[in-house]
This record gives C-alpha cells, sequence and structure tokens, in this order.
C-alpha cells in the first residue's frame, strides 16, 4: 500500500515557527516586497493558544530541539554589544532557480542536498540584532518553582519528544521562496544533532563565562536571547519573560577568528560559548515581568484577583503580623510594633527617584537590634515561605572578604561577571550582621562593605568597570539583623527585647494552606495598589510636620517628610486602601512616637 503523503501544517505550533517565518517571507516576497525591507509580523505569531503551548524552559529539565517554541522567564545579566545577521539570505536550487530563506529568529542556515546558499550574494539582507545574557531569577523561592513546574503539560516533553524522532524518520518538504513559479526547492528544517563537546571544552567554556563561584553552572540554566525589534532594549538587572525561538547549533563555540583579529579571541569565544552550554533563544516577545507570583496575573493592575486580595487585606495583614511575632520569637521578645514596622518593609518598594538619586521615594529598610543568630534564618525561613524572591547574606569577616557582591566587567571578554547584589526588583535581601567577627576587612570587603552601604541609601547597585564605578538602578528591600547598632546605614531602626537571651521560641510558625495562599497573593496584589491624597489630608500632613519642625529643629528635616509620607503610603497599601485616610496617618504618627520612644 502507497503510504498517504502527510499534509503540511501551516499552523504554528511548538516544533514550526521557523516554518511560519518562512511563510511570512513567501507572502512578502509575492506581494513584490525586496529582501531587505521584509520584517514578520510576530506579533501574530504570539497568540495567547501559543503562548499557552509553549515549553516553559526554566521548569523542565528535557533536551529540546531546535525550532522549539519556549518561554523563559529570567533576570537580564548582561546586555552584549549589538551584533550584524542575515536576516534574508539568497538560495539556488538544483535546476538553478533563486529563491529565499529567512534568517530571523536562527544562527544556523543549514544547507540541503536540494539547494545552496550563496552567502556572497549582493541580494543578501543584513541587520543588526541585540543579545541579552539572561539567567534564571536569582533568589526565586522553591513554592514559585513547583507551581510553575506543576503546570507544565505532561504531553509538553512527550510531544516534543515525538516530535524530534519522527523529524528523524521522514523527511518533511519546506518551502524556499523563489523567484519563479517553476516549482519548489525544498529546504531541510531537519533537527541538527545536539553539539558533543568533551570535558575540556566545557570546563572552558564555564571558565570564560564565569558567572561566580557562588552559582551552580548545573542549576542555573542560562539562555542568550537575540532580540530582533528596534524597540527599547531592557536594562541590566531587570526582569524579563521571553516567548521565543529555542536553538541548539553545534557550529556555536567551535569557531575561530582570523590572525589579525586575535587581540579580540577571548571577547569572541566569552560572547560564542557552546550553545550545549548556554542555549539560544531567538525573541519573537519580550515583556517586562511585573512579578513571578505564579498566584497573580502579570500584570497584575485591573486583574479581579487584585480587588479581592484589596478586599481581604485586614484579615490577612492580622494573620501577616502575628505570623511575624511568632517567627522572632513571641510577644516576650518581639514588641507588636516591630512586627507593624516590618509588614511597612515587606511591602515597600522604589516608586520614584528625585534629582538622580538624591532622593528615592519608597526605599524602607529596616535594622533590627538586640538579635540573635537563629532570628534571621527563622525570618528568612518564613520569606522563603510567602515571598516569591528572597536572597540571605552572613555578614562574616570571611563572607565580606570573599565573596563578590558587585558585578566586575571584564575587558579582556567584555562581559559583565555575576555579583551576588545583581538582583530582580522586589527580592528581599536579607543580612545577618550578627554573623560578624573581629578582624580586618581586606580590599574586596571593603568593596562589599561599601556596597551595601550605596544600596541602602541610593538603591543602586556599583558595578566595577575597572577605571571607574557605574551605578544601576536598584530596587531591593533591605533587613539587617545585629546584636548591636547596625553599622549599616538603614532607614529605621527598630530593637527586639534584650533581656531574653533565649531562642527556644524562635523559628518559622506552621501555617495553614488557605491562609498561604492568600499571604502570597497579599504581597503582590498590595504593592500594585495605587496611591491618592485628598487635599484635606494633604492640610493635615502639612500642619503636622510644621508643628514638628518647631518642637524639634535640629532632628525633624525633609527625609523626615519623606519616610512619614513613605510610611503612611506603605500602611494605607497594607490595609487595602487606595487613598490615604487621616485616620491612616495618624497611626503612622503615632507608630513614629511609639518608635522613637522604643529605641531611647
Amino acid at each position: 500500500k502507497k503510504k498517504k503523503k502527510k499534509k503540511k501544517r501551516t499552523t504554528l505550533t511548538m516544533a514550526s515557527p521557523w516554518s511560519m517565518l518562512q511563510q511570512q517571507l513567501q507572502q512578502h516576497m509575492d506581494s513584490g516586497g525586496s529582501p531587505e525591507n521584509f520584517a514578520p509580523n510576530t506579533v501574530a505569531m504570539v497568540t495567547p493558544e501559543v503562548v499557552a503551548r509553549a515549553v516553559p524552559l526554566n521548569d523542565t529539565n528535557v533536551q529540546f530541539p531546535s525550532g522549539t517554541l519556549v518561554r523563559y522567564r529570567g533576570l537580564v545579566q548582561d546586555v552584549f554589544d549589538p551584533e550584524m545577521y542575515l536576516s534574508v539570505v539568497e538560495c539556488i536550487d538544483k535546476e538553478g532557480i533563486t529563491g529565499w530563506k529567512s534568517g530571523w529568529c536562527r544562527d544556523n542556515h543549514e544547507q540541503s542536498p536540494n539547494h545552496k546558499i550563496n552567502y556572497n550574494s549582493e541580494h543578501n539582507s543584513m541587520k543588526l540584532r541585540q543579545t541579552l545574557y539572561c539567567i534564571p531569577i536569582p533568589g526565586e523561592t522553591e513554592w514559585v518553582k513547583e507551581i510553575h513546574g506543576s503546570r507544565v503539560p505532561k504531553s509538553t516533553t512527550k510531544n516534543t519528544a515525538i516530535q524530534r524522532s519522527k523529524r528523524q524518520m521522514d523527511t518533511e518538504e519546506d518551502e524556499m521562496v523563489v523567484d519563479s513559479d517553476k516549482g519548489n526547492a525544498a529546504d531541510d528544517e531537519a533537527t541538527p544533532k545536539r553539539a558533543k563537546t568533551d570535558g575540556e571544552q566545557e570546563a572552558l567554556a564555564k571558565a570564560q563565562l564565569n558567572l561566580g563561584a557562588q552559582l551552580n553552572m548545573e542549576d542555573m540554566r542560562a539562555v542568550m536571547t537575540k532580540v530582533y525589534t528596534d524597540d527599547s532594549v531592557p536594562a541590566v538587572n531587570s526582569l524579563v519573560e521571553v516567548i521565543g525561538i529555542y536553538e541548539l547549533d553545534p557550529s556555536t563555540g567551535t569557531a575561530e577568528l582570523a590572525e589579525e583579529w586575535s587581540d579580540f579571541q577571548e571577547e569572541f569565544k566569552a560572547h560564542n560559548p557552546p550553545s550545549s552550554l548556554i542555549p539560544r533563544v531567538h525573541c519573537l516577545s519580550i515583556r517586562p515581568l511585573e512579578t513571578s507570583n505564579p498566584l497573580m496575573p502579570n500584570p497584575v493592575a485591573g486583574n479581579p484577583v487584585l480587588e479581592h486580595a484589596r478586599h481581604s487585606a485586614p484579615r490577612v495583614r492580622a494573620h501577616l503580623k502575628d505570623l511575624i511575632i511568632q517567627t522572632l520569637g513571641g510577644t516576650e521578645m518581639c514588641p507588636e510594633l516591630v512586627a507593624d514596622y516590618i509588614i511597612l518593609h515587606l511591602l515597600s518598594f522604589v516608586h520614584r527617584r528625585l534629582d538622580g538619586n538624591a532622593a528615592v521615594l519608597g526605599k524602607f529598610s529596616v535594622g533590627i537590634q538586640n538579635a540573635l543568630p537563629s532570628h534571621s534564618k527563622a525570618f528568612a525561613e518564613l520569606c522563603e515561605t510567602l515571598l516569591t524572591k528572597v536572597q540571605s547574606f552572613s555578614m562574616s569577616l570571611e563572607s565580606l572578604n570573599t565573596s563578590r557582591l558587585i558585578p566586575r566587567k571584564c575587558n579582556i571578554s567584555n562581559k559583565l561577571l555575576f555579583g551576588l547584589l545583581q538582583l530582580g526588583p522586589g527580592t528581599e535581601l536579607i543580612l545577618d550582621e550578627t554573623a560578624m567577627n573581629e578582624g580586618q576587612l581586606n580590599n574586596q570587603g571593603v568593596k562589599n562593605l561599601q556596597a551595601i552601604a550605596t544600596l541602602l541609601t541610593a538603591q543602586t547597585v556599583t558595578c566595577d568597570y575597572e577605571f571607574t564605578p557605574v551605578e544601576l538602578p536598584a530596587d531591593i528591600p533591605i533587613v539587617v539583623f545585629s546584636q548591636g547598632k547596625s553599622l549599616l546605614p538603614v532607614d529605621i531602626r527598630l530593637k527586639l527585647n534584650g533581656t531574653v537571651k533565649t531562642d527556644v521560641n524562635v523559628g518559622s510558625p506552621h501555617i495553614e494552606e488557605g491562609i498561604m495562599e492568600e499571604l502570597r497573593r497579599y504581597f503582590t496584589g498590595m504593592k500594585s495598589l495605587p496611591h491618592a491624597i485628598n487635599d484635606d489630608v494633604q492640610e493635615m500632613i502639612a500642619r503636622d510636620f510644621s508643628q514638628m519642625r518647631q518642637a524639634q529643629p535640629q532632628t525633624v528635616q525633609a527625609d523626615t517628610l519623606h519616610r512619614l509620607l513613605t510610611m503612611a503610603r506603605l500602611q494605607s497599601q497594607s490595609k487595602g486602601e487606595t487613598c490615604l485616610s487621616i485616620n491612616t496617618w495618624k497611626e503612622v504618627i503615632s507608630l513614629e512616637t511609639r518608635r522613637q520612644h522604643l529605641m531611647v
């Protein structure tokens, strides 16, 4: 029996985005277009249905074939210089018919027995694209990864494997866009086999990439994202979600520069590692990742889930306050006032900068004195249970002297080397100053301490560019646990009960599943609420601040007003309110009065 010839699919599936790009090129050339002005409509390709079927690269550990449509969330760790690529290339089939092949969203232009690529054609179109070096979100908590992973369809990896095996068994014809109506030449889009790299080559690649000794390369799942649009490129340290085409090209990482370019050999290798180590994702769509919370939509604003979270905020806030008190040792050790301030801290974020970084509005770092070593660990465990991104750092002398907290630009490889302070916006940073011991800081330790201080005061991460530092804007809430007064410049200083010396009651309490989900939604939801101040409340604030300055002219300054307004905003949002009320303003004044008495 004759086998029926399979019909070629015309819809975009997880294994056929390159075919769709080729079809768009066919339509463009048929309508009289030229190779130079071809620009595919990637927006039409990335429909919600297609995105839902894209393989989530962060949450699966399967080797995908080239051409798979994938979804990736990560942090932009570095932005490389723009590079040239062949967007449309001329092809010639066996009969001498000239045609065109799309070079969008791929590195490897495969030769086929049915046609040859003319790389020297004067009609080939060259364009620029941008490369982003992306890593999985640093500090992303386990519950976030588990929920994302649980949503991966079981058929995803199975279907991908089936598609790969079928392609190895069958040869599917593909189009080459021709200038004549005398037929089609085939374009072999078979999946290239994964490049086999020996141990020495892989070890060399890892050494060249040097993402930091603190990171496990096997767990990194870093990708090089190729961006093809003319839109503004995401900045370093921003969080993004990418929908794109996955490619493993055996030729990457093996090319060598000509002898006259030997001075740039290290840079070339660092920017072109083997794709078996760092895969390429050719971007069809890229957008800022407002939240990585799998329980909330992205973006959050305007979604019904937010309205539900807002109405339940007072009840959830009360649960949260009790949890914080229990975590830090109960009411004997942790006053309610401390828990109130910690809630404000956990909701804080930078919402405006004045005169560069002269005033950073929204930051609200907290230093907690009289802390035991177990307090930092217990608080970190609570945060890892509730928040989406948490990073802890022990400020021991050894850690400060040996860790690389700030990113460093390597002028040989022209690459930004990872630093532990390269964190995405909203990452909770917990510093354990109780671990600090006696000794002398070396040059690295001094730099690290200065970087932490700069992050606290200006919310910027210092990048070491060898000859001059470069400040990158950040949004990282920081809490510091210390035995005495912290040596770091925090915004708010608090004290636990120093007369209690035992940590027997310190530890993260059990949280019921129902309230757990509400708490996880609470932080994301309340941060996204709008905030307004009516005229009558503004007048009261002006009167109260004037009286404060008259009573305490030496201590009440302009930054005092900024701090009070930040607290008022956070207190209002913590209760699910979108407009500052007179009652909430009075609560803030009361909190500050009680705190000043506590710190005497």
